[in-house]
Order: C-alpha cells, then structure tokens, then sequence
C-alpha cells in the first residue's frame, strides 16, 4: 500500500516538474519570439496539430497546478492504518501498562522497606541513646566516688605526713597546709 502510493507520488511529482519545465521554455519562447510564435509539442501536437507559444504556456501552468494539488493531496491524505502497525502498537501499549503495575509495585515495595527500615534504625538508635545515658550515668558515679576516695585517701595523707612531720618534729610545708582546705 505504501509503495503503491509512493509510486503514483513521485509519478504525478515528476509530470509537475515536466509541467514547470514547459511553462519555462513557453515563457522563454515568448519573450525571445513574441506572441505569433507556433509550437508543435510531441503529445498534444498528434492531437491538437501546432499551437500558439501563448496557448501552450497557459497549458502547461494549468497542468502544473493541477498536478501539483493532485501530489499534494495523494501526500496528505489519510491512510488507513497497517494492521500489523495497529498490532504492534497494542503490543506495546499491553507492555506498557505491565511495566506500570510492576512500577507501582516496585514503588510500593521499597517504600514500605524504607519505613520498615526507618523504624527499625529508630529502635536501634533509641536503644543506642539509652545504653549512652545509662552509661554515662554509671561512669559519673564512678567518676564521683573516684573523686571521694581520692579526697579521703589526700585528706589521710595529709594527716598521716603531719602527725609523722609532729613526730619528728618538722614543720609541715606550706603547700600541704594550703591543700588540706
């Protein structure tokens, strides 16, 4: 079908190009012999005998325009779908809307792995956050009565060099003094 009227296009393309072409050589022979000049064409001299070059020049521009519009509209008229076109197309519009529904669910699958995953990294963090705290809360205690036992532990040492300095009859240093208040 398409070669059908490709063929019958460039046919009817072609005669308006041989139209153009007479319309030229008529308005050449015109304007180089006037209006008396007589032309005996191949076709239409065996049927019309000779013709004026003016005559000819309006047949030849007719038969232009109309083999042009007859071109134009061989080119622009609507063909009937191909058939395996059609199939074709509803084979990719079926594939289309399977992929769609694999999307979507695709979608719908990652999206609830991602809350899955947000809530479980929640929960994981949260705990993480509450080990800190508790942690934290242990170290400091630990912390404080490290500092408690090292005041305790100074504070008898302090006593035990100034009873050993009473003893010996040495007067404790200064630095000692100020490091007992």
């Amino acid at each position: 079908m398409i070669t059908k009227r490709g063929i019958i296009v460039w046919i009817f393309a072609f005669a308006t190009f041989l139209a153009i072409l007479c319309s030229f050589a008529m308005a050449v022979l015109l304007i180089n012999e006037g209006a008396s000049a007589v032309v005996r064409p191949y076709i239409l001299g065996g049927i019309f005998g000779g013709l004026s070059a003016e005559s000819y020049l309006w047949i030849s521009v007719t038969a232009t325009f109309i083999f042009l519009g007859i071109s134009s509209l061989i080119v622009y008229r609507k063909q009937p779908p191909d058939p395996e076109i059609v199939k074709m197309l509803l084979k990719v519009g079926g594939n289309l809307a399977a992929l769609r529904k694999a999307q979507e669910a695709s979608i719908t699958e990652t999206a609830d792995q991602l809350e899955y995953n947000r809530k479980v990294e929640q929960k994981f963090f949260s705990d993480i956050k509450a080990d800190r705290e508790e942690a934290n809360k242990e170290m400091l205690a630990i912390l404080a009565n490290q500092s408690k036992a090292i005041k305790k532990i100074r504070l008898d040492l302090i006593s035990t060099i100034e009873k050993k300095a009473g003893e010996t009859g040495e007067e404790p240093s200064a630095d000692l003094k100020n490091e007992k208040h």
